[in-house]
Formats: C-alpha cells, structure tokens, sequence
C-alpha cells in the first residue's frame, strides 16, 4: 500500500532526526599512528572487490604533506574516516578513502565528516577554491546537480597467480609486431607529462589520473607523482601515442598473499595502449609472487581492444567486466 504525501513526509523527517542526533553525537579529530587497528575494523574484508588500499595506504597518509586523515568516533570507537589531499598547487582539494563502518551506514555519518572536512579546509585552506573525487559507479543525478563531470577512464580487470605473468607477456607480446617502448627517467617523465602534445592530444580532459588521484598537468603537481615511485613507459619519446604509468604492487585483503596495482594508460591507439600494458608487466616480471589482481585505465575507446588483445591461454582471467572511473568536481 503506498505510504502517501504525509506518511513519506513523517518517515522523511524521522530519519531526518535520526541522522542528526547521530551526527552530534560524533567526535571528530586528526588521525593518528595508534588509531591504525580501529581504522581497519571500519573496512569490511570484501569492500572494493577485497581489494581495499587501506592498510597500505594509512600510515604513508599520516606522512604525506598536504593531506589530512580525519576519523569520528562515537562512543570512543572510531566509526568512520576521511582524507583530503591538496593539489594543483594549493588550489584544489582530493577527497580520498572515505570509510564507515558497516553496522552505521546510512545515518548520515558521511556526510556529517565530509562537512566537517571541508569545514576545516575552509578555515585552514582558504585559497581551496574546489573540491575534486573519483568514483568506480556511475554518478546519480542527485550527485550530478552538485558535482560536474571532469573526466572518465573504461578498466580492464584482470587476476593471475604471479607464476603465470611471464607467459602472459610471452604471449601477448607475440601478437606485437613493430611496438618498440622506452622507460622514462622521472625526469623525462615530467617533461613529458606536462608537453603540448601529451595535455592536449592524450589527456583525458587534460587530466594526470594516477590510483585515483586526479591531478592538473602542471608543475606544482610533479613532487606528488614523484611520491608515488611510478614506472614511466611510452611508445616513443618524442610524441608518444600512447604514455602509461604504472604504481607499486601493494597487499590486499583479498587473499592472504594477494597483490593489487594499477596502470594508468593515456592513448586513443590500439595497438599503442597494448604496447605500453605489456611493457609495464613484463618490467613487474622479476619480484612478484603470489596471486596479482591489476587494473588498466584507458580511454573508453580502446577498452574493447585491450580486452580483446588480454585474451590468453596463460591461465591469466578477467576480474571484472566493464566498469569506469569518473573524475567530479565542485566548487567550495
């Protein structure tokens, strides 16, 4: 039976009041060293896949300049976490990591933190004039009347035990006929980056997105990618077609000896973007063990390609079927 005008109106303002009075009764802070165990009782072992970065990620946030990593505790037990990052020369804020504990979902602890960080980067940071996030679904309309639409990559998905990558790059590189590729020095990898040609030709809406992280192409971001210890492959030096940056393996929930990475792919080409994917394997192929779980970001024009030339008989599967990364954006 439907409910009615003034029964949806009653259950709308009891969870009105019902998320507010959560919402005073939460403590925020900075986060700190001690509060690491408690930080990953709130991540649940299967979000993200079981790919959550958390546990490699916190303790190199604590450091990072230009970040903050804000937790609520209710009760004296920590209950959510949320961090932002400055960019773009002090200009614009990342919003990364956002977690809240399983059992208090939809009670408006989410929002009640991220006011509370953006609060604080209003009074510590009033040069931020913009607020930047990436997200793995589609955005809803509610979410598109706040925030616009910057950019989007399309993700191939694959896992492999670590034994069977040689013979996937073996395989995959003897259907490559003519692709040579170069390993950049970071040096030449910022040089490149942040060229003509790269911004406006390869970019996705002249936009560096590296894990996650959307940055501008511009010379204030460099020391932040420089932090990330990328691998730097491309086609060619001068003008590449296709230009990949590759991070750190790192461990994962998913399996106790399970690995993650992500390489970032900017081409409109084929045969450029498999090139440059088999490069950054076959440059992994020495010091990996155990089961690898990789994502590869590309211009959602080439994901049908990629995925094709992925097909193999090396025991290597796909993760994940379609899925996008979208990069959004508001003013603060």
């Amino acid at each position: 039976m439907a409910l009615g005008i003034v029964g949806a109106v009653k259950i709308h303002d009891a969870l009105t009041v019902r998320s507010t009075r959560m919402s005073a009764a939460l403590e925020f802070s900075l986060a700190q060293e001690q509060d690491f165990q408690q930080v990953l009782n709130i991540c649940s072992s299967d979000a993200f896949d079981g790919l959550d970065y958390m546990a490699a990620a916190f303790h190199r946030w604590l450091q990072e300049p230009g970040r903050v990593v804000f937790i609520a505790r209710k009760d004296n037990r920590v209950v959510a976490l949320e961090s932002a990052l400055l960019i773009d020369g002090g200009q614009t804020a990342v919003f990364q990591g956002l977690r809240v504990v399983p059992d208090l979902r939809g009670h408006g602890i989410a929002d009640a933190l991220q006011k509370h960080v953006t609060d604080y980067i209003h009074q510590h940071y009033p040069q931020v004039s913009a607020v930047r996030l990436s997200r793995a679904v589609q955005p809803s309309p509610q979410t598109l009347a706040k925030y616009r639409l910057v950019a989007k990559e399309a993700v191939v998905s694959l896992r492999c035990e670590a034994v069977h990558l040689q013979a996937f790059v073996a395989e995959l590189g003897s259907r490559l006929h003519g692709h040579d590729t170069v390993t950049l020095s970071q040096q030449q990898a910022e040089t490149l980056i942040l060229s003509d040609h790269v911004v406006f030709s390869l970019l996705p809406s002249k936009t560096i997105i590296n894990d996650w992280e959307p940055l501008k192409p511009m010379e204030a971001n460099m020391e932040v990618l420089r932090r990330r210890r990328l691998t730097w492959i491309v086609d060619r030096e001068l003008e590449p077609s296709a230009i990949s940056l590759c991070t750190t393996p790192y461990p994962v929930p998913y399996r106790h000896d399970a690995l993650h990475f992500n390489i970032n792919i900017f081409s409109h080409s084929v045969s450029s973007a498999c090139a440059v994917f088999v490069a950054q394997l076959e440059s992994l192929l020495p010091r990996l063990q155990g089961l690898l779980i990789f994502h590869t970001f590309v211009h959602p024009e080439v994901w049908s390609g990629l995925r094709q030339f992925c097909q193999n008989n090396a025991g290597v599967s796909f993760f994940k079927d379609y899925w996008e990364e979208v990069i959004l954006e508001r003013d603060l």
